[in-house]
């Protein structure tokens, strides 16, 4: 296992809409490097996936919910002959095709767009299975990767990064009253549901109040 002394971690930016890529790839950059660990992050298309200078001095190569495309290939080929493990880490069930129809987004997607989501599941599948380890967001992710793949797989939960807590502190000291606030951050259009789902909860901290 590497220390954190010689760790150095190389992140492959493969999803590039919504927040995920703030809370899987940026976060966990800076939290590295406060615990004194050098992580970089690039797209496929840069031309160091080439360069195997470049590559040849990071210890663990991290693919955050990358689709398989050229690109991808010649980068995963030239890290495997480094002997560079790969990691991909992914914070969503957009694994298995089979579950698409319990995504209320996919649903209300006509034909076409329902053959690209699928063609995106897919296509993550293909990159997941070409790397040795796991990395998720929650346990129940891990168990169901963990049945899809037989792969190591690790749990690495979402955090907030310095400029976030320094802003919630900064909004700390006006709400030191009796008045309670919940955040709700809905994500993307896959999430739209989930305000339903919490409604039955909020009711009852209403009627407690």
């Amino acid at each position: 296992m590497q220390s954190e002394e010689n760790l150095r971690v190389l992140y492959l930016l493969g999803c590039n809409e919504g927040p995920s890529k703030r809370y899987r790839v940026f976060n966990h950059i800076e939290a590295l490097r406060l615990h004194g660990v050098e992580s970089d992050w690039i797209w496929d298309i840069d031309a160091r996936i080439h360069d195997l200078e470049f590559l040849r001095q990071f210890t663990v190569v991290v693919a955050f919910r990358s689709g398989y495309n050229e690109r991808v290939d010649t980068l995963f080929r030239n890290v495997n002959s480094l002997d560079i493990p790969l990691v991909y880490d992914i914070d969503d069930l957009v694994f298995d095709p089979e579950l698409a129809e319990h995504v209320d987004a996919y649903r209300k997607m006509d034909e076409k767009g329902k053959a690209a989501y699928l063609d995106g599941i897919k296509s993550i599948r293909r990159t997941l299975k070409a790397c040795s380890y796991v990395t998720t967001s929650t346990n129940f992710l891990a168990e169901k990767l963990l049945e899809d793949f037989s792969k190591p797989t690790y749990v690495i939960p979402f955090g907030v990064n310095e400029r976030q807590v320094s802003i919630s502190q900064s909004l700390d000291e006006p709400f030191h009253s009796d008045v309670k606030f919940i955040g709700y951050l809905s994500g993307t259009a896959s999430h739209q549901r989930d305000f339903q789902e919490a409604a039955p909860a909020l009711r009852r901290i209403l009627r407690e109040r």
